[in-house]
């Protein structure tokens, strides 16, 4: 529904002002996974625990939320907004839905095929954003109870998908601490 390119270019802005949010995203993220550790772990594993999270703290100093916020991306994240507001459909908002619905299924299941194939953490993050976009359309096409039961799984799942990447990225971080 946008001119040639645009949607893509669309895709790109909002996509850098989400990255731009991403070092300070997981930074807080690993911090407060170490801290859900901690609380849980006795003996060699609490010392190796805390231990793990003062090296992290010390080469990631707090990011006050202001210091995020600039001004470029609060700017991108409301253009965003007023890009979808100005949206002209040329087709019913119901059948909108129903065809970008079939479209994220279709996206969801090549994305899960690829993810199992290759056992890869990025194929497997990739799924998420897929299935977090199913898990928060469905409500809007389907107003009934199995729409939001599978609304629901596909919100579960998605947590879970998270769940492991924030896993998998702080992992990878703390194999680089000494």
């Amino acid at each position: 529904f946008l001119a040639k390119g645009q949607a893509d270019t669309a895709s790109r802005q909002i996509g850098k002002a989400a990255k731009q949010l991403a070092a300070a995203r997981d930074q807080h993220v690993q911090l407060k996974t170490l801290d859900k550790g901690i609380r849980k772990a006795q003996g060699a594993a609490l010392s190796a625990l805390r231990m793990a999270r003062d090296q992290l703290a010390a080469e990631q100093p707090e990011v006050p939320e202001q210091a995020v916020l600039k001004a470029e991306i609060v700017s991108d994240f409301i253009h965003d907004r007023q890009r979808w507001h100005d949206l002209e459909l040329s087709c019913g908002e119901r059948e909108l839905m129903r065809d970008g619905y079939g479209r994220l299924y279709r996206k969801a299941r090549k994305c899960f095929h690829r993810a199992a194939a290759s056992g890869k953490a990025e194929d497997w993050h990739r799924l998420r954003r897929w299935v977090k976009y199913l898990a928060l359309s469905l409500p809007v096409i389907a107003d009934d109870s199995k729409a939001k039961a599978l609304a629901a799984r596909y919100a579960k799942l998605g947590r879970q998908l998270g769940d492991l990447n924030d896993l998998d990225v702080l992992a990878s971080r703390l194999k680089q601490l000494p």
